[in-house]
């Protein structure tokens, strides 16, 4: 496996070493996909170049991680452990289900940034989970007839907040039991 001084900058950039790295010339995205999340590595080269800075690092998703390394945290988020919490807006009469580090804070922070046009989240319930970001997919898809996409500024930016459903806090716990026993 090359890699670029580019690519060396990166991963020094970003504390990942080249052992964390997959070769997958001549494999197709589904293919080291699979090969990557069975080894462990965080990264592919030897793939399709991105069409906006014709760069050659990869997620295991496909995403160009040098154009958007914020996709290097979804990656990890999705592995790490975290609590996986159900909060309650009483007058929005909304529920909102995510995955944090500590569940009491981010409900606080959820306040302050006025997550979704929201300031009233209650913390109504949260466990413990490993991989809480595929954790957090398995919950959001049970829900998603019930996601309720609205928009907020965080940091003088328009957001979409997709972590908002309207159901009822029970139903949203029960979705998480049966998911995850």
């Amino acid at each position: 496996m090359k890699l670029t001084k580019t690519q060396i900058k990166f991963l020094e950039q970003h504390n990942i070493s080249t052992n964390q790295v997959f070769d997958a010339t001549g494999l197709s995205r589904s293919e080291y996909s699979a090969l990557m999340k069975a080894g462990g590595f965080t990264l592919a080269t030897g793939v399709t170049r991105c069409g906006n800075g014709n760069h050659s690092l990869r997620s295991r998703a496909g995403h160009c991680v040098m154009c958007n390394p914020a996709n290097l945290e979804f990656q990890r988020r999705y592995e790490i452990s975290g609590d996986l919490y159900v909060f309650y807006s009483p007058s929005k009469r909304l529920v909102k289900v995510g995955v944090a580090g500590d569940a009491e804070e981010r409900v606080i922070s959820a306040n302050k940034q006025f997550y979704g046009n929201v300031d009233d989240w209650k913390l109504k319930f949260y466990v413990n989970v490993l991989n809480a970001g595929q954790a957090e997919k398995v919950i959001h898809d049970a829900l998603s007839e019930f996601r309720r996409q609205r928009c907020f500024i965080k940091d003088g930016v328009e957001v979409l907040a997709q972590e908002i459903f309207s159901c009822s806090v029970k139903y949203a716990i029960e979705a998480i039991k049966i998911r995850l026993e």
